[in-house]
């Protein structure tokens, strides 16, 4: 069925008056739109909430402003536009109307209505209001027939001249999230190597595997910076610039893996050390919303050393890992023993791996559903960016300075569609909570 909202008035008192039905049948033809309750509702109004039957609300073409179809991430799509009066009509001032879809339909009947009062106002051929519309007196006291929408009493035949839409299916969706930082509210390779560290109290500390790498790091930096100084800024260049630090970076897990850092370890060890990993306030929640939302497809994608710790991490936070597919890069284990080796496999290293993952994870969504999903991406570094720019919604968590300042550099600004980029928008997240409204926002304006 459709839900009925009208709202009209400056919200001061004896100006708001509310309209609303639970469920009911929307119909849309040349003229108008027409909307039939399941039950009738009640008219409330603030002057004295003494309530008045309503059976029935139309409206013609000519009399929507602002016509956009909604289509939120969480619960139904809605038409929403601004209802003009209607000479004799009940709607003294300018009301907000919403139907809103909850069995699908509604891109259809959007689309349709849009046409419709385009073609008016091309044409300037607006209808008369008086145009005599078919009777409607209210169920029967034995419904003998059931319409389309469900509520009983009404005829199995719209309106003449009436088009009812099926429900039109919602495109996928794949959620691509960077896990340390992006989920976690701290780095968590220091908790891995800790986990270690107990079962081998005599190996190297975890700090100076991390004072080699910042070495190696600052020398990278120096010898890119003589070598880019008169470069300009583009997407090439940054792409080029988190490319050339993949020798660090490989440095980095051959000197763990020489050293045996991570040897001995278990599954087991590493999925329990996960469970004590405390993720971002709301991010659970959040994540759990999109794995039960239908059509949704959810991967984490990172460059951490274990998918067993951060499926312990989200299955105690209470979010389903086994509905999750991890990349990232993992130890070698003995397939006799289950222990490992202290290996490190290099899946992920750097930017463009990421890149390559979520790539993979997008065409194995394409051929199951037959068509692109909107893809929505996660993350709170550099490393993160060249896949926030190309995610049809880009989620920076957190304030990296070096992401704004790269962005700065590149025209990108934040909460702003890029145009020139088929509308892609990268936004500020500063709260997992506001994670749905934002992506709610962005689905919405692509539908305008």
């Amino acid at each position: 069925g459709v839900k009925f909202e009208l709202k009209s008035g400056d919200g001061y008192p004896g100006d708001r008056i509310s309209y609303t039905s639970p469920s009911g049948t929307a119909f849309v033809s040349n003229q108008r739109i027409v909307f039939l309750p399941a039950t009738t509702t009640h008219e409330t109004s603030m002057d004295n909430g003494d309530p008045q039957t309503v059976n029935s609300f139309t409206i013609p073409h000519g009399n929507l402003q602002d016509q956009k179809f909604v289509q939120p991430l969480f619960g139904a799509n809605r038409f929403e536009a601004l209802a003009t009066p209607v000479a004799g009509g009940s709607i003294a001032g300018r009301a907000t109307l919403v139907l809103s879809f909850k069995e699908g339909g509604g891109f259809d009947f959007a689309n349709i209505a849009r046409k419709m009062s385009e073609r008016i106002r091309e044409t300037g051929d607006v209808p008369p209001y008086e145009e005599e519309l078919p009777g409607y007196d209210g169920p029967p006291a034995e419904p003998a027939m059931q319409a389309a929408g469900g509520a009983p009493g009404y005829p199995d035949e719209a309106p003449p001249g009436y088009e009812h839409h099926e429900p039109s299916r919602r495109p996928a969706m794949a959620l691509a999230l960077d896990f340390d930082q992006t989920l976690t509210t701290t780095d968590t390779l220091s908790a891995i190597a800790a986990i270690a560290k107990r079962k081998h109290a005599d190996s190297r500390e975890f700090s100076w595997f991390t004072k080699q790498y910042l070495a190696d790091y600052a020398a990278h930096e120096s010898r890119w910076a003589q070598l880019t100084a008169n470069r300009a800024v583009s997407r090439d260049l940054l792409n080029r610039y988190l490319e050339s630090v993949r020798p660090v970076e490989a440095a980095s897990l051959d000197r763990m893996s020489q050293h045996g850092l991570l040897a001995g370890l278990t599954r087991a060890d590493l999925y329990t050390g996960g469970r004590l990993v405390q993720l971002r306030p709301n991010a659970a929640d959040v994540v759990g919303q999109f794995l039960h939302t239908r059509g949704c497809h959810v991967c984490v994608v990172s460059v951490n050393w274990s998918a067993d710790f951060i499926r312990g991490a989200l299955d105690a936070s209470g979010v389903d890992s086994k509905l999750i597919r991890v990349y990232c890069n993992d130890l070698d284990f003995d397939t006799s023993t289950g222990v490992s080796s202290g290996k490190v496999r290099p899946r992920l290293v750097v930017a463009g791996d990421k890149v390559a993952a979520i790539a993979k994870f997008k065409n194995e969504i394409r051929q199951q559903c037959g068509g692109d999903p909107l893809l929505v991406y996660a993350g709170d570094s550099l490393t993160d960016l060249p896949a926030l720019l190309l995610a049809d919604i880009g989620l920076l968590v957190g304030q990296s300075s070096r992401v704004t300042r790269w962005c700065h550099q590149l025209g990108v600004e934040f909460g702003k569609p890029r145009t020139s980029e088929g509308n892609r928008i990268l936004y500020r997240l500063h709260d997992w909570a506001s994670a749905p409204r934002l992506i709610d926002q962005a689905v919405g304006r692509a539908h305008l």
